[in-house]
């Protein structure tokens, strides 16, 4: 009776948890080696929320938001972290003034000396472009040439070239009258050299987003979407690095209205481009390298925005593109079942990945007018590192049931075993499966592995051990009943998985 019990048990596990484990195979992971920091919120504000996020040459990272410290570090809206997310006390910016009382962060830079450019929303006729220092004190060698606006600059993006010349877009205007996209010298002087096709503002023009990407050729590709509600606008140009239009690239709006918005560019491993932004209520698309529309990646990724004749808001936060291909989008979206999402995935080839989980990265929310608890997480921003690792931003409680307050770093997705790792995963000897109380883990001859984890459905690691020698041993005896993965994230970087089912 008891062998039959236990057969249904196990039968059962694996019908009913099927679509999980599937699930499972590429499911976001925490990295274990990030400290999540913990952000105090501003006064008046219920929760904090990290709004932008950058990346040191040495690992280090600038994040700005709506906070007021960062683990009891008092700052205003601008830290510093060390590569492991602990906060980096060093870091000594003091505004003058209050930065909430300015309007906030719109953009964020740094340079390969470690200076942190930053922007924030202003009405001030010079905008509010600084530099600071890599102590966080300002450098006041920086003086930016901007022009005088009435109605205030307001900076969308920030690029810096290999040169230290600082490329710049969004609702601006220099002193030598360049609008949309200007390029300044390091000291902050107008590059007069750089003469990009002139873009009209439009005297009825509330703001413009411009995206910009610098190609390792040099040439730089930017989109601009303006907001006026008389000629709404949105294109997409690519220049030589001295600034003249190239002619080998064409695009067009077809066949969308031109109410379309493209708010983030990102360039991908192949050398088209994916696109962010609102196209007949999908977040996502991608064009060639040539600028046209690529056919074959279906639009991807539903999304919502306010539309009154033309899109008043922008649904899009961040893009992020992985190595292999998949895009990342994070913003007001929709998953496949309608429900509300802060982050969604696509495939290499376009359409949804459905094996992301739209839900790691999470607050739970109830209004007073419906029962049903749904997913009130925001996600402002997305880095996507080198290494392949995802650094999520926003505004959060929970990141795989772990708490976090803003800012939450992810392993690179695996599959359950690469190609490189399939001699290993043969060699790596399991037992007892199905397990009850406890497993044991006999790792194949050489190197340690940094880390051998037990996965549950949903990619979170419920149980977790820094190898010391060849031979572990699981206490699973607290875990519920289900299909776990184990998962040996090897020292070259690889991984290598194996599935568990604890009856």
């Amino acid at each position: 009776m008891l062998i039959t019990t236990r057969v249904s048990i196990v039968a059962a596990l694996f019908t009913v948890q099927a679509t999980l484990f599937s699930s499972a195979l590429c499911a976001q992971q925490l990295d274990p080696g990030f400290h999540a920091p913990v952000f105090a919120p501003l006064p008046l504000y219920a929760t904090p929320s990290v709004i932008k996020v950058v990346r040191q040459a040495d690992g280090r990272y600038i994040v700005a938001g709506k906070f007021q410290s960062v683990d009891g570090h008092v700052t205003d809206c601008l830290a510093r972290l060390l590569a492991d997310g602990r906060v980096d006390t060093t870091f000594a910016y003091r505004p003058a003034q209050a930065v909430q009382a300015q309007g906030g962060w719109s953009a964020l830079a740094v340079q390969a000396d470690g200076k942190v450019l930053a922007a924030l929303y202003s009405a001030a006729p010079q905008g509010r472009l600084m530099r600071l220092l890599p102590s966080g004190l300002p450098d006041a060698s920086f003086q930016p040439a901007m022009g005088s606006r009435p109605q205030g600059h307001l900076f969308s993006d920030i690029t810096v070239q290999p040169d230290g010349k600082l490329l710049l877009g969004g609702t601006i205007t220099d002193s030598l009258g360049h609008n949309g996209l200007v390029r300044l010298l390091p000291t902050g002087r107008v590059d007069a050299s750089f003469n990009p096709p002139s873009v009209p503002l439009g005297s009825m023009a509330v703001s413009m987003m411009v995206s910009i990407v610098l190609e390792p050729n040099g040439r730089i590709v930017y989109s601009r979407s303006s907001f006026d509600l008389s000629n709404p606008i949105t294109s997409m140009t690519r220049l030589l690095a001295s600034g003249r239009p190239d002619s080998t690239f064409a695009f067009t709006v077809a066949p969308f209205p031109q109410s379309i918005q493209i708010s983030k560019v990102v360039r991908c491993p192949n050398g088209s481009y994916a696109l962010a932004g609102f196209f007949s209520s999908k977040a996502v698309a991608r064009i060639t390298s040539s600028g046209a529309w690529d056919m074959a990646f279906p639009f991807s990724a539903s999304c919502y925005a306010i539309t009154i004749g033309f899109t008043s808001s922008n649904p899009i936060g961040g893009l992020a593109v992985q190595p292999d291909g998949r895009i990342l989008v994070s913003g007001a979206l929709l998953t496949l079942a309608t429900n509300q999402a802060s982050i969604i995935q696509t495939y290499s080839t376009g359409g949804d990945d459905p094996s992301f989980n739209p839900d790691f990265i999470y607050t739970p929310y109830q209004s007073p007018y419906n029962p049903t608890i749904h997913n009130n997480a925001k996600a402002y921003d997305l880095l996507m590192e080198p290494s392949g690792k995802l650094l999520v931003a926003g505004d959060f409680t929970q990141a795989g049931t772990a708490p976090h307050t803003g800012l939450a770093r992810l392993l690179p997705a695996a599959p359950l075993a690469t190609r490189g790792a399939a001699a290993n995963t043969a060699l790596l000897d399991v037992w007892p499966v199905p397990t009850h109380t406890t497993l044991n883990v006999q790792l194949p001859a050489g190197p340690l592995p940094q880390q051998v984890a037990l996965l549950d459905a949903t990619g979170r690691a419920v149980l977790a051990h820094r190898p010391q020698s060849g031979k572990l041993t699981f206490d699973t005896t607290a875990l519920p009943a289900g299909l776990y993965v184990l998962r040996v994230l090897n020292a070259d970087g690889s991984a290598v998985s194996r599935r568990v089912v604890r009856y």
